[in-house]
């Protein structure tokens, strides 16, 4: 098992750089979106480096979940973006630019999570606990 340090991570660094730019766009939306949009997507943002954080402490199993659940609020985000385009909420420019440097932080995360080495005899898989298990609590009570 192999600890990360989750500052030294790009996707990190990017994760927060990205959260930054999510909460200075948002300022320009209307006071009704305060607690619909604008928090859907400053949540979503802050999930990104959020995860990543917390799963670089964990096994590489565990941080691939991790980096999954980083990667499912990235696609989340870029979907809200979209929402924002069709809204009206934002400069269309910057808007794509957010959804770039959004898709850029995908495609770093799943490479990320490709080149992490599973943990070798750390864990089987379920099934067989539980047959080994039901197995041994078989042979206990005959």
């Amino acid at each position: 098992m192999r600890k990360h340090n989750h500052k030294s991570l790009r996707i990190y660094q990017e994760g927060i750089e990205i959260t930054v730019k999510i909460y200075q766009f948002a300022e320009c939306f209307p006071d009704k979106e305060r607690y619909g949009l604008w928090s859907q997507m400053t949540r979503s943002a802050s999930s990104i480096p959020n995860n990543i954080s917390e799963g670089s402490a964990r096994t590489n199993r565990s941080f691939k979940s991790y980096l999954r659940i980083a990667l499912g609020s990235a696609y989340e985000l870029d979907t809200q973006l979209t929402l924002c385009s069709r809204l009206g909420y934002g400069n269309k420019a910057e808007i794509e630019e957010l959804q770039t440097e959004v898709q850029k932080e995908q495609k770093m995360i799943l490479k990320f999570i490709d080149s992490l080495p599973s943990d070798k005899g750390v864990s089987l898989p379920i099934t067989i606990v539980l047959c080994v298990l039901s197995s041994m609590i078989g042979l206990l009570l005959f």
